[in-house]
C-alpha cells in the first residue's frame, strides 16, 4: 500500500483593508462606520463578507443577492434602486468580483468595493520560503 505524505495545512484568513470608491479613491474601512449601507452581492457565500463587516463594526441595513458568476437582472437593479431611495443609503458595498458586473452607481448611490487581502504571517512566509 502506498504511503500518503503529510502536507501542512496553511490557513490564510482574509482581512478587510479598505473601501474603494467609484472615483478610485481608497478610504479606511473605519470611515464607513455609521453610514447607511447596503450589501449587493453576487458571490457564493455572502455571509462570509457580512460576518467580516460585522467584526469591523459595520452593519448593512439591507442585503441583496444576484447569482454567482451572473449579471444582476434589470429587475434586481430596479429593486436595488428603490431600496436605496427608501432606506436613503449612502453606498452599496460589493466585492471586487461583484463590481465587475455592476455600474458605478445603483439608484444614484455609489457602489463601493470592500477590498479584502490575505493576512499572511511572517511565520507562514518563512515556511513557504518567500520572505
Amino acid at each position: 500500500m502506498a504511503e500518503i505524505a503529510s502536507v501542512p495545512v496553511i490557513h490564510w484568513p482574509l482581512v478587510i483593508d479598505h473601501a474603494l470608491m467609484p472615483s478610485g479613491e481608497r478610504l479606511a474601512l473605519s470611515t464607513l462606520r455609521g453610514l447607511r449601507l447596503g450589501l449587493l452581492l453576487g458571490i457564493a457565500r455572502p455571509s462570509r463578507l457580512s460576518d467580516e463587516l460585522e467584526e469591523e463594526g459595520i452593519t448593512p441595513l439591507c442585503r441583496l443577492r444576484f447569482k454567482d458568476h451572473r449579471l444582476p437582472s434589470r429587475g434586481l437593479l430596479r429593486r436595488a434602486s428603490e431600496i436605496a431611495r427608501q432606506k436613503r443609503l449612502d453606498a452599496w458595498l460589493v466585492t471586487a468580483k461583484c463590481r465587475t458586473r455592476l455600474p458605478s452607481h445603483v439608484g444614484n448611490v455609489p457602489v463601493v468595493v470592500v477590498e479584502r487581502a490575505l493576512d499572511i504571517s511572517d511565520e507562514t512566509l518563512a515556511l513557504l520560503d518567500i520572505a
